[in-house]
């Protein structure tokens, strides 16, 4: 009797699936793409998906703060190359939704020539200041780091501690750079947590 119990939501469950095609349609057109074949429609799922896109085609970006870094990107994108008067705090802001956005080597690139710009005294500082700079550019050479040992070159040794073998870092210039640029700023700042810890 017990297992009659146990048995009878699940049977309940199973008879109210009612798939728009039967197994026996599948079978008399097995050219069909299977896709094609397997058309489930439910209700609930359909005004749900419904739901979603259309709270999804009403967000805005730029009020986003993790995500839809591309598309954020496109928008002060533009802005930022309209703008003549861009200051260093304009270029810092595009290129760290552009980390965001995972364009790592466009952001170096970028916050690179900020650095040298900044040191020649060719580009408006605005409110940004060298410690600010100097940890999204290790941030950056970090990814590049991770982009290009721990993803491109993922393997059985990958992050497995202690590293060794394989899980080493056989291109060593996102984090050795990234160790120069944290280590010049904690001979500045000895008590900064972020770059000890990064």
């Amino acid at each position: 009797m017990y297992q009659i119990i146990v048995l009878l939501p699940f049977l309940l469950l199973l008879n109210s699936c009612n798939p728009k095609h039967s197994d026996s349609e599948i079978l008399k057109n097995p050219t069909k793409k299977f896709s094609e074949n397997i058309h489930f429609e439910y209700k609930g799922t359909t005004k749900m998906i419904a739901l979603l896109k259309e709270v999804v085609s009403n967000i805005s970006p730029l009020e986003m703060r993790y995500n839809f870094n591309k598309k954020k990107c496109l928008i002060i994108g533009e802005y930022f190359l309209k703008n003549k008067n861009k200051n260093a705090m304009d270029v810092y802001l595009y290129a760290n939704e552009l980390l965001l956005a995972g364009e790592t080597e466009t952001t170096i690139d970028m916050l690179e020539k900020l650095h040298d710009e900044l040191q020649k005294g060719k580009i408006k500082r605005g409110p940004l200041d060298d410690d600010k700079l100097n940890s999204l550019r290790a941030l950056a050479y970090v990814r590049l780091g991770e982009k290009n040992n721990c993803i491109s070159s993922h393997c059985n040794e990958s992050c497995v501690f202690p590293l060794h073998g394989k899980g080493m870092h056989n291109q060593k210039v996102g984090m050795s750079k990234a160790k120069e640029i944290l280590l010049e700023t904690l001979k500045k700042h000895p008590d900064d947590l972020e770059s000890i810890w990064l």
